[in-house]
């Protein structure tokens, strides 16, 4: 044989044994690295401060990211358009917040995020992007119906896959993919809702083989009335569970917007499979300074002014049931793969005022503030507070003895990660990286535990007995 000869056949005889099913032992382990995905709003234009993809091109944050979702393409009178024309296409970036450092040309007809997006493309080729399509419910039903189907699904193929962005704007390939967030089909949306995924697939298909297609869903398939799961996950490449918003300003009592595990609420007899000796809050970080407000409580510990508490599952038995931990089992029974579940996190938090200093305010009765507000913005509260840990849910929680925030932080981002990898799940799917800290807390945070994944579940075994969701990595 030729030099390099040998190397050929090799790889010639694994396909082979690949596509004929009788691959070796390490080889049919293989699994693939957990996917990091975030969605990028439009609407960031018009934040202050701005915020735009050069924001997450810059110190490479975009690097850490596996699939942006773009939102958003809008569904509506049967057909896919374009969200906000002046954000897509018609906003002229300048030097200064181009993600090539070049201001756009004003008499280009291909300006604006999309512009944008083809260059971060061109300084991320390994980074996928997908369109997401949003809409009100009745205009999805409306799409999905028999009549409506094909026609609607052409439109959307036509101008994001085939790059039909406008009169004089072509960018094909610009997408790699579609994201379909519809909240939510009814019980009588069910067969229109696969079919309207099935065509989905089959017209993406014949644009190019490879295309991803993703589907957003809320945090329990009870919420769809007759859906088969299994015969959805069968034409999706994902299937994005958005755990989060379980309490929020819609409550007038604080809860936790996203915990790993459920939390349960004071005096509440534990559940079955929650064999926690001790379910005692950690206090992780003070008020800087006097802090005539600091908690006397004996349900809170002092850990010091910043860390973790050692563990964040039970330290016999199993976890408690509820939260993300919960969602995912469900849809796993339900028939989604493991490898297509993404845990969803948010990048934001909820807040209530006039809340009693009981029990560190869980769970207790409050004016709910109204809105969201970006992990950012909760920094810039945590000097000025106490925040406590759950030590299973690994949940964190802030109250000055009168307000009380909910949000995700690097370590519960971190302990969603650790389940990920420990239940070779598909990733993490992030809602919305604007909301972030500048230098990009919580997703560098994801990024450092989903990196740890080997290549071979092989080499990564479940451990009997161990914690469902080690920390500490």
């Amino acid at each position: 044989m030729q030099p390099g000869s040998n190397r050929l056949f090799l790889l010639s005889f694994l396909l082979t044994m690949a596509l004929a099913g009788e691959c070796p032992a390490g080889a049919q382990n293989f699994t693939p690295k957990p996917l990091l995905v975030g969605y990028f709003g439009q609407w960031g234009l018009y934040s202050d401060p701005q915020y735009t993809l050069k924001d997450l091109a810059a110190n490479n944050k975009a690097a850490m990211l596996d699939q942006l979702n773009y939102a958003q393409g809008f569904v509506t009178g049967g057909r896919c358009s374009i969200a906000d024309p002046n954000a897509d296409l018609n906003h002229v970036f300048l030097a200064s917040n181009s993600v090539d450092g070049q201001s756009d040309d004003p008499s280009s007809p291909f300006r604006g995020h999309l512009h944008q997006l083809a260059e971060l493309k061109r300084a991320y080729p390994r980074l996928k992007i997908l369109i997401s399509l949003e809409g009100h419910a009745a205009d999805f039903a409306f799409d999905a119906q028999p009549e409506n189907r094909q026609a609607f699904i052409a439109s959307c193929v036509d101008l994001f896959l085939k790059g039909n962005l406008a009169p004089a704007v072509r960018a094909p390939g610009l997408f790699d993919g579609i994201d379909l967030d519809w909240e939510y089909p009814r019980g009588g949306d069910a067969a229109n809702f696969l079919a309207l995924l099935t065509e989905l697939r089959h017209q993406m298909d014949l644009v190019r083989p490879g295309l991803k297609l993703s589907v957003a869903v809320g945090p329990s398939p009870r919420m769809y009335e007759g859906t088969d799961f299994a015969a959805v996950a069968a034409q999706v490449d994902e299937v994005g569970v958005m755990t989060y918003d379980l309490a929020g300003p819609w409550m007038q009592t604080t809860g936790f917007i996203a915990p790993l595990y459920s939390v349960p609420r004071p005096m509440e007899p534990a559940e079955p499979t929650d064999q926690v000796a001790s379910r005692t809050a950690t206090l992780i970080s003070a008020p800087i300074g006097p802090n005539p407000a600091a908690s006397t409580s004996p349900a809170a510990t002092v850990a010091g002014h910043t860390g973790s508490v050692a563990s964040s599952a039970p330290a016999s038995g199993p976890p408690p049931a509820g939260g993300a931990a919960g969602s995912a089992r469900a849809f796993l029974a339900a028939g989604v793969p493991a490898s297509k579940l993404l845990i969803g996190v948010p990048f934001y938090g909820y807040g209530w005022t006039q809340v009693p200093d009981v029990a560190n305010g869980v769970f207790q009765e409050g004016t709910p503030v109204r809105g969201d507000r970006p992990y950012s913005y909760i920094q810039t509260l945590i000097p000025h507070a106490r925040v406590y840990r759950d030590p299973v849910s690994q949940t964190p929680w802030l109250f000055d003895g009168d307000a009380f925030w909910t949000f995700d932080d690097p370590v519960s981002v971190q302990a969603k990660a650790a389940y990920v990898l420990d239940h070779h799940l598909g990733g993490l799917m992030i809602w919305e990286l604007s909301q972030d800290s500048p230098e990009a807390t919580l997703l560098t945070a994801a990024h450092r535990v989903l990196t740890q994944a080997p290549l071979a579940a092989s080499v990564r075994q479940d451990r009997p007995g161990a914690p469902d969701v080690p920390v500490g990595r």
